[in-house]
C-alpha cells in the first residue's frame, strides 16, 4: 500500500464523518425550521431579532458540512499530494497491531469530536462579537444567558480535552492493550500489491 494511499483513507474517513454531520445538521435545520415557523415559537426569548436567525444559523451549519465534505470527496487526492509533498512512491508494507488499531481509533473519535463541537464554538463567537461591537449591553448579557453560551462552555471544555487526550493518544492506546499483547499483526498488507 502506497504513502499516499493510507493518506487518501484518512482524508476519505474525515470526509464520511463530515458527511453525516452534514445530514444529521440537515434534520436540525428542518426541525428549526418548523418550530421558529409555528405559531408556537417564542423566539424573543433568546434575545434575537426574529425567527429567521435560528433558520440561517442552522442553514450555514449544514451548508458548512456539505461543502467540507463535497471538497473532501472530490478534491481527495490533490488534498494527498499536498500532504504528501515529497512524493514518496514507495510501496508500505502495512502491518498494524491492536495498539495501532487503538491509537486510529482514538485519533479518529477526536478528530470526529473536534468536527462537531468547533460549529458552536465559531457561531458563538460571532455572536458574541456581533453583541458587543452593537454597543448594546442587554444584547451581550442576554447572549449570556441563552443556551447557546452554556453550549460553547461545553463545546471549548470538550475541545481542550480531546486535544490533551490526541497529544496522548499512543500512550493512552499502550496503556490499555498491555494485557492483550500479541506477536502477530492484526492487519497486514502483502509489499507486492
Amino acid at each position: 500500500m502506497k504513502r499516499k494511499q493510507l493518506i487518501e483513507i484518512g482524508i476519505l474517513t474525515v470526509a464520511l464523518i463530515s458527511g453525516y454531520k452534514a445530514f444529521m445538521s440537515l434534520f436540525d435545520f428542518f426541525v428549526v425550521l418548523i418550530y421558529q415557523l409555528s405559531e408556537d415559537s417564542d423566539y424573543e426569548y433568546y434575545g434575537r431579532p426574529g425567527p429567521f436567525w435560528e433558520i440561517l444559523r442552522y442553514l450555514f451549519i449544514t451548508l458548512l458540512y456539505f461543502v467540507m465534505f463535497y471538497i473532501l470527496i472530490k478534491k481527495t487526492s490533490k488534498i494527498a499530494s499536498y500532504i504528501d509533498s515529497k512524493n514518496d512512491a514507495s510501496i508500505i508494507n502495512l502491518k498494524i497491531d491492536s495498539t495501532y488499531i487503538l491509537y486510529i481509533i482514538l485519533v479518529a473519535l477526536c478528530i470526529y469530536t473536534i468536527i462537531i463541537q468547533l460549529p458552536t464554538i465559531v457561531l458563538f463567537g460571532f455572536d458574541y462579537f456581533k453583541a458587543a461591537l452593537s454597543g448594546k449591553n442587554d444584547e451581550l448579557k442576554s447572549l449570556i444567558n441563552t443556551n447557546s453560551y452554556y453550549n460553547f462552555k461545553s463545546g471549548a471544555v470538550q475541545i481542550i480535552l480531546t486535544l490533551v487526550i490526541l497529544y496522548f493518544a499512543k500512550p493512552i492506546s499502550a496503556f490499555f492493550n498491555k494485557q492483550v499483547k500479541r506477536d502477530n499483526p492484526v492487519i497486514e498488507t502483502d509489499p507486492v500489491s
